[in-house]
């Protein structure tokens, strides 16, 4: 009998458990490409032994990134990981390995939940992760399809770099695709002062018309995005779904290049600080922090713990080494704030992300 009991009270618990939650209205995923947990360590020196805002984060897990076939992922493999919650080849944007459309997250949440959705990146924004969130090709090479298959997605607010994929002169096709963005109601933006003055429904906004400029000379872009962001999502009333990309921490990881990294992380930091925020005056936000993969394979001598913390910041790089300029397969962190972040603990792979929040989505019903 009381053998039955405990049983019945162990189901109870498991019950309670996966159904206790409270469901968020909204979903902030920030990624930091290429960041790995030496990545997230250095942030912390950078700041003078202060601890990057995610380490605060109530719930730590640690996911794997391998792909469908191998231990290494590329951005497309692991962006489309996070974004379909399913596994697939290195190259493949949302597409399973025979070159089907796996669903993505956006086109999920605008169907079922009626979500706005947006993404910010300071990369180009027909780059592999970012794309993996609203195109579907075998190829992360096709940019010219990734931007025509970006003019007719679900999303209703977009950021980042490199507009050529959407004129005509530059495009193999001659396609305008700047006439089609403003058919499908999303308004061009080509500087905060005009994203600041613009009352816009879907806005569109390029942080450069050719190579995206590093954190050093972007100023605030990435955190005005954010506040622009969440000043046009937040008229959705069923709630949103955002994604923000520290996207050039992988570019600066794959040149072993410490200066760019730091200006990369430090700037991410205050992306996640935002998020944090603005979770923090709005109980009904689940924001998730993690990366898609590791890259340069990071290190730090463990003789920096000896440094004075006001010293610390400045001399991080003297402790750096790096193991290659290629991704690496270690995991990556996760971290996780808001209703329904107590799922993102312990080890998961990458798709479980995308799982765990979807789940949560779905109890809003």
């Amino acid at each position: 009998m009381k053998k039955n009991l405990f049983i019945l009270f162990f189901i109870f618990l498991i019950f309670s458990y996966l159904y206790g939650q409270k469901a968020p209205k909204n979903v902030i995923l920030l990624i930091g490409d290429g960041m790995g947990p030496v990545q997230v360590e250095a942030l912390s020196y950078l700041k003078s032994g202060k601890p990057a805002v995610m380490t605060q984060f109530p719930y730590h897990g640690i996911s794997n990134t391998n792909n469908l076939r191998d231990s290494i992922t590329d951005s497309a493999a692991g962006g489309s990981a996070l974004s379909t919650g399913k596994k697939t080849l290195n190259g493949h944007v949302a597409t399973d390995e025979n070159g089907n459309p796996n669903e993505n997250i956006v086109e999920w949440v605008s169907r079922e939940n009626n979500m706005g959705t947006g993404i910010i990146v300071t990369s180009h924004i027909t780059d592999a992760t970012p794309a993996a969130f609203y195109a579907h090709v075998n190829s992360r090479k096709e940019h010219e399809e990734i931007a025509r298959q970006l003019v007719f997605s679900d999303l209703d607010f977009v950021a980042g770099g490199y507009l050529n994929y959407f004129l005509p002169e530059e495009r193999k096709d001659h396609l305008n695709l700047l006439d089609s963005l403003d058919i499908r109601g999303f308004t061009l933006n080509t500087s905060i002062a005009e994203m600041n003055n613009a009352v816009a429904a879907k806005p569109f906004v390029m942080l450069s018309e050719k190579y995206p400029p590093k954190a050093s000379e972007r100023e605030s872009w990435l955190q005005n995005c954010m506040y622009n962001a969440f000043d046009c999502l937040t008229r959705h009333t069923n709630g949103f779904f955002l994604m923000v990309e520290g996207s050039q921490i992988d570019w600066a990881c794959h040149d072993n290049d410490f200066d760019h990294f730091a200006d990369e992380i430090l700037e991410f930091d205050k992306a996640v600080q935002i998020a944090y925020e603005f979770a923090m005056a709005n109980d009904e936000t689940l924001v998730v922090v993690t990366a898609d993969h590791e890259t340069g394979g990071m290190s730090l001598d463990p003789a920096i713990k000896k440094v004075k913390k006001k010293l610390v910041s400045q001399e991080v790089g003297k402790y750096v080494t790096w193991g290659t300029k290629r991704h690496t397969g270690k995991p990556v962190n996760v971290y996780a704030f808001g209703p329904g972040s107590e799922l993102f603990q312990g080890e998961m792979e990458n798709t479980d992300i995308y799982l765990k929040i979807k789940n949560l989505l779905n109890r809003k019903h």
